[in-house]
């Protein structure tokens, strides 16, 4: 089950699906705490013994406060009902923190994110929204944090990785090797 706390996001890339928004875009609105936990609850009903709950965006860490909300409302369910729950994060980390890697790591949310290449691929194609057009790559962050999570999961015995996404686009092709 795919969850979309927020269509908003803080970066601008070049092939972005998700038609999202700035996050200082007041039109848009997130998903209520309501409608969170009604999805939640609606999830939850499947018939499947499987549940797999994946929050994508927009950048969904602008909704960490939902996401939170859904893992424990879906934890707490699943103390009844007893189904293998699984939770995944999609995220360009570069709103992590190392108080949120810490709480997913502690409640078992897998971390996805996107790394397109070396660093002058990466940073053409996924870049920060910045006034006057100016391009601000997020290589940087992103490679940053993939190895600060890997340790993190490293010092709790945790046999994870962080999952990495590569799209390939024309400025990639080049380093196909």
């Amino acid at each position: 089950h795919i969850v979309v706390p927020t269509h908003k996001c803080n970066l601008g890339c070049i092939y972005c699906f998700a038609d999202s928004v700035e996050p200082n875009n007041k039109e848009i609105k997130d998903m209520t705490d309501e409608v969170a936990l009604r999805i939640v609850e609606f999830i939850m009903k499947s018939p499947s013994r499987a549940i797999t709950i994946e929050f994508q965006g927009g950048e969904p860490l602008l909704g960490f406060e939902k996401i939170k909300l859904m893992v424990l409302k879906a934890k707490e369910m699943n103390l009844r009902l007893h189904k293998d729950l699984r939770f995944a994060l999609v995220t360009n980390l570069t709103l992590m923190t190392e108080e949120i890697a810490k709480w997913l790591i502690e409640n078992d949310v897998t971390i996805c994110t996107s790394l397109d290449g070396p660093k002058e691929v990466h940073d053409k194609n996924r870049y920060f929204l910045v006034k006057n057009k100016i391009q601000i790559g997020s290589y940087d962050k992103v490679a940053f944090w993939i190895k600060k999570i890997n340790s993190m999961y490293i010092a709790r015995n945790i046999d994870l990785k962080v999952n990495a996404f590569l799209t390939i686009t024309k400025f990639s092709l080049p380093y196909y090797k």
